[in-house]
C-alpha cells in the first residue's frame, strides 16, 4: 500500500520543497469469527511493516524517512448473561516500533498502547438501554526530560533521555450511559441520552510539565475528569 503524508512534511527549514517517496505499508491480517445465537467471538491478528515514513523531529522540522512495524491482536467477545444482562469484552494487544526522528534508532512508537481492555455490562430497563463500562489502557511511551541546559540569554533548554524509555501511568475509567429511542410515523424519531464519563473522577495523567530549569516534574492531569453529557437527537426522513 502506498500513501502520502501532510504537506508540511515536504517543506524544509528554508521554505524550499522537499522530495519524499510515497510512504508504503505491507500488511498481513488474519481473522476468525464464531456466532451462535446471541454469542459472538472474533479474534484478529496482524503484522504490518512500514517504509519511507515521513517524520518531524521534536522541533517540528522534517527528519529523514524512517521505517516501522506493528504486530498485535484484537479480541471481541459478547455473551448473554442472567437477569437479561449482556456483556461485551474487547481486548487489544499491540507491539509497535518506528524510527525515532531525533536519533534514527528503532524505538517504541508514540501510540504503542500495549494493552487495551474494555468491559461493558448492558441491560434494557423500562425501555432505556443502560450500560456500565470499565476501560483500561497501558500508558503511552514518552521521552523523559532528565535535566536542563542554560543558554547564553539565561533561558533553559531541555536535555532529553533515551527516546520512549518511560511510559505514562495506565489510563483507567468507569463510564455510565443510558439512552432511549422513540420511532414515529414517516421515518421520524428521537433519542434521549445521558452519560457520565469517568464516574469515579480518576486522575489520569495526560503528560508531564517541568519547571523553568527542568529540575522538577509534575503531572498534567487529563482534561477528561468526571464529565456529564446529556442531550437529544431528532431524525427526519
Amino acid at each position: 500500500t502506498l500513501f502520502r503524508s501532510d504537506a508540511f512534511y515536504f517543506v524544509a527549514d528554508d521554505g524550499s520543497q522537499l522530495v519524499r517517496p510515497a510512504m508504503r505499508s505491507q500488511d498481513l491480517i488474519f481473522a476468525v469469527e464464531s456466532r451462535h445465537n446471541l454469542r459472538l467471538l472474533r479474534i484478529e491478528a496482524y503484522e504490518k511493516h512500514y517504509g519511507a515514513l515521513a517524520q518531524l523531529d521534536r522541533d517540528y522540522r522534517p527528519a529523514p524517512s524512517g521505517t516501522g512495524r506493528a504486530r498485535g491482536a484484537d479480541l471481541f467477545f459478547k455473551i448473554p448473561l442472567p437477569a437479561l444482562f449482556s456483556g461485551r469484552l474487547t481486548y487489544s494487544f499491540v507491539d509497535t516500533e518506528r524510527t525515532d526522528p531525533n536519533n534514527g534508532r528503532l524505538v517504541a512508537a508514540p501510540w504503542d498502547i500495549t494493552h487495551t481492555i474494555s468491559l461493558v455490562l448492558e441491560r434494557q430497563i423500562a425501555g432505556w438501554h443502560a450500560s456500565l463500562g470499565w476501560r483500561y489502557g497501558t500508558g503511552r511511551p514518552i521521552t523523559p526530560v532528565i535535566g536542563g541546559q542554560q543558554l547564553a540569554d539565561g533561558s533553559w533548554t531541555p536535555v532529553y533521555g533515551e527516546p520512549a524509555s518511560e511510559r505514562l501511568p495506565p489510563l483507567e475509567r468507569i463510564d455510565i450511559l443510558a439512552y432511549r429511542t422513540w420511532l414515529f410515523e414517516h421515518g421520524r424519531g428521537m433519542t434521549l441520552y445521558v452519560s457520565i464519563n469517568n464516574v469515579l473522577n480518576r486522575e489520569n495523567v495526560y503528560s508531564y510539565a517541568y519547571s523553568e530549569d527542568y529540575s522538577r516534574r509534575q503531572i498534567v492531569r487529563s482534561y477528561f475528569g468526571r464529565v456529564l453529557y446529556f442531550g437529544a437527537m431528532f431524525y427526519f426522513n
